[in-house]
């Protein structure tokens, strides 16, 4: 049986990203039909953060893209995926990671089926500082 897991991805972006990173964020969000033009389908191959309305989480797939007083833009996104899709995730995080506005915790990949007092049930964090991502297990 394939296993799923909860992906958590989740910063502020600063006021200079580009245009074409917000297009990106929006088609990958669902909340965009059309691909964006130089968005390569190989990494990318079908919008990663969107939303399912039949999602297994508690409380179901949820994402945002929008205006903040703090920095330009504010991601928000948690949705369910297959392991084999997890490939993806880094190119959607190697698009973001040049424009986060601040460095820390960026999100988190967990199994969505796991018992958190089983071991190996910790999750993946994300962190994000100068400029690049790590994905590593907790500690």
């Amino acid at each position: 049986m394939s296993e799923r897991y909860e992906v958590v991805v989740t910063c502020f972006l600063r006021e200079d990203t580009p245009s074409h990173v917000l297009e990106a964020l929006r088609w990958h969000l669902g909340a965009s039909a059309a691909r964006p033009g130089g968005l390569e389908e190989e990494a990318h191959p079908y919008p990663f953060l969107e939303p399912d309305p039949g999602s297994p989480l508690p409380g179901g797939d949820y994402g945002v893209l929008r205006g903040e007083d703090h920095h330009a833009w504010g991601l928000f996104s948690r949705t369910c995926r297959h392991e084999d899709d997890l490939g993806q995730l880094n190119a959607l995080l190697g698009l973001l990671e040049p424009y986060v506005a601040e460095p820390g915790y960026g999100g988190h990949v967990r199994a969505a089926t796991a018992d958190p007092s089983q071991p190996g049930a910790a999750p993946s964090l994300l962190t994000f500082a100068d400029g690049a991502y790590v994905l590593a297990p907790a500690a």
